[in-house]
């Protein structure tokens, strides 16, 4: 978490003083990847639903299940801790003119592409073999493969509900991030002169906003499925899950907390301890119950105040959660969270393959999912080091030189 400056005259960011690591958001960034990666290998998605395919899963109480299989909404977490984070690091540069809109898309691209590539490159055997596999009834394979293929590596993919889940389906989250990262140093200026209170407002008109669009397709029912599943493959259901434009609201609620936590300056605050235990509680109670409410209305905004919350309380350091957060191993964990985000699916897939091999199903397979799990957190911390740390620094370092 870097703030990159730009010298007078200089179109290219140069790496100057960081602001201070948030530690305890680091280390939620770990809980979150691994929330989606459990849901990603410990359910079947059948028939538009969602069932334990785990032992250990289907043995658990109905509320463990929930909130295990809560993994597709923790994304709307990280959009909204995406927003805070770039409002942290970057506001004030950006309206004090210390980086420019080029400098900020720079640093960016720099931070997530080469990981992302790596990504796809480890998807693409899959990609060339399920698609050769499986057909398809819509076209020719090679346009399927083009397609894809293209509106993946040029971070496309989510604009469209046929493209966004192909070659690397957790790619699409990074198509909606850029998105947001285009729009980041445009809606800067605007938070420039809110109040605390009006930020608050806003960020409540947002989530109504948000809102107001999963209940209009709730009512509507355009594809005949009621709210969906995670398990739902239906056109407007997948534009609402997955295109830009709607997930844009949780980005901005993220941005107007991140503004609010800058003009506060309470980073020694002791009530963010209990603002951060509060706001976790209610997660958990919303993820224990949430089989049995909509999931079009789940998935996408429901709980961004209280991520917002979580989120506000946790960059304050304070509390036992904050604690456990900022530990060494955690923050370590969370710092390799986006390889671990974007390589434990193909990961599963080629893990699965080889143990069917063996006659071994990976998805009932207990000490399968150990071995899977400890694998993928591992090859998460090799990209970090060998990867993501070097090539940011080689590209700033070109950047600087240029």
């Amino acid at each position: 978490m870097t703030a990159e400056l730009t010298e007078p005259g200089s179109p290219v960011p140069i790496v100057k003083n960081r602001k201070p690591q948030l530690k305890a958001l680091t280390g939620l960034r770990f809980l979150a990847a691994m929330q989606v990666l459990i849901l990603h290998n410990g359910f079947y998605f059948t028939n538009n639903l969602v069932r334990p395919a785990q032992p250990f899963l289907a043995a658990a109480p109905v509320w463990v299940q929930n909130i295990a299989a809560c993994g597709g909404i923790g994304v709307s977490l990280f959009f909204v801790l995406s927003g805070f984070i770039l409002s942290y690091n970057y506001f004030d540069d950006l309206t004090e003119g210390r980086i420019d809109r080029k400098a900020f898309w720079i640093a960016r691209l720099a931070r997530v592409y080469p990981v992302y590539l790596v990504s796809l490159l480890f998807a693409f055997p899959l990609f060339v073999r399920e698609t050769v596999l499986l057909g398809n009834p819509n076209g020719a394979i090679g346009t399927v493969l083009g397609v894809g293929t293209t509106a993946a590596v040029t971070l496309l993919q989510s604009w469209l509900p046929q493209t966004a889940s192909l070659l690397n389906p957790p790619g699409w989250s990074l198509s909606v991030e850029a998105f947001f990262y285009l729009m980041f140093p445009f809606v800067v200026p605007l938070f420039l002169r809110l109040s605390f209170k009006r930020l608050m407002l806003v960020g409540l008109a947002l989530w109504f906003l948000s809102i107001a669009v999963s209940l209009l397709y709730i009512l509507l029912d355009p594809d005949g499925t009621g709210s969906g599943s995670a398990a739902t493959m239906a056109f407007w259901l997948d534009l609402l899950k997955f295109n830009p434009l709607a997930r844009f609201p949780e980005f901005v609620i993220g941005m107007v907390v991140g503004r609010a936590f800058l003009l506060r300056r309470d980073g020694g605050n002791p009530a963010g301890g209990l603002l951060s235990a509060c706001a976790a509680v209610g997660i958990l109670a919303v993820f224990g119950v949430s089989s049995m409410l909509p999931f079009a209305l789940l998935h996408n905004s429901l709980l961004a105040p209280l991520f917002a919350m979580l989120i506000y309380g946790l960059a304050q350091s304070r509390g036992l959660i904050a604690s456990f957060l900022s530990l060494p191993a955690l923050v370590l964990l969370g710092e390799a969270s986006y390889a671990l985000y974007l390589t434990h699916l193909p990961l599963s897939r080629y893990g699965n393959w080889l143990a069917k091999k063996f006659g071994i199903d990976g998805f009932t397979s207990f000490p399968f999912f150990i071995i899977y799990t400890i694998a993928a957190i591992l090859l998460s911390i090799v990209i970090l080091k060998f990867v993501e740390d070097p090539s940011r620094r080689a590209i700033r370092k070109w950047l600087a030189g240029t």
